[in-house]
């Protein structure tokens, strides 16, 4: 077995350094990019500390005017994802309501075949009680359910509560709503909820078939 000379692998250390997609540079970054490049030069790599390309991370900028990166859409295989972020769901004026909800319908418009599922952090349903996540809801509902209804929404991801669970049919659509980490509850007072995973990290399957959703 023939290895490179130790002096080689050396010089082909560069020191990596990646952007955050949503934003400018700020002193955080900049700390970064130079412990990276010290760490390099530490072990006799060469070179400039390179940026590492972040576009393919980077959320599509077409959302309504004002909110580009708040709200986005693309298409991957036969699903049609639509991000809405809902701290703003829940909070803006009327005029901003409306043209967030026609940005939803415009974006909605897909070919015959195509799932639609959009992203939120907070639940669209919560699954147990506390007062400002139902208060959101709340407004949430009133505000954008009837047009989720109306581009036909095949399913809702969330997350905000850390339990795993998935509601049954509403309205046309599901939500299901995922967890990770060690901040997890086990409790669950929603009677629209059809599985529930409590206590306990869970992976779900989405999978979609001729226009259809299954999870």
């Amino acid at each position: 077995e023939r290895r490179a000379p130790q002096s080689a692998l050396r010089s082909m250390i560069i020191g990596r350094f990646a952007p955050s997609p949503s934003g400018a540079l700020h002193p955080g970054n900049l700390l970064c990019a130079l412990l990276a490049w010290l760490s390099c030069r530490s072990q006799g790599g060469a070179g400039p500390c390179g940026i590492t390309a972040t576009q393919q991370l980077a959320p599509a900028a077409n959302g309504p005017e004002g909110y580009e990166r708040n709200f986005f859409s693309f298409d991957e295989g036969n699903i049609r994802f639509i991000f809405l972020d809902s701290h703003y769901m829940a909070v803006t004026d009327s005029r901003s309501e409306e043209c967030m909800r026609s940005w939803i319908r415009k974006n909605a418009v897909r070919p015959q075949g195509q799932a639609l599922i959009v992203v939120m952090h907070h639940p669209m349903f919560p699954v147990h009680y506390k007062f400002d996540d139902y208060m959101r809801a709340e407004l949430m509902q009133r505000n954008y359910l009837d047009v989720l209804e109306e581009v036909r929404t095949d399913m809702i991801l969330c997350g905000h509560q850390h339990i795993c669970c998935r509601t049954r049919e509403i309205r046309g659509m599901i939500q299901m709503m995922g967890v990770s980490g060690s901040k997890l509850f086990d409790e669950c007072t929603s009677p629209l909820m059809e599985k529930v995973i409590s206590n306990t990290p869970a992976a779900g399957i989405i999978i979609a078939e001729n226009g259809s959703i299954e999870a």
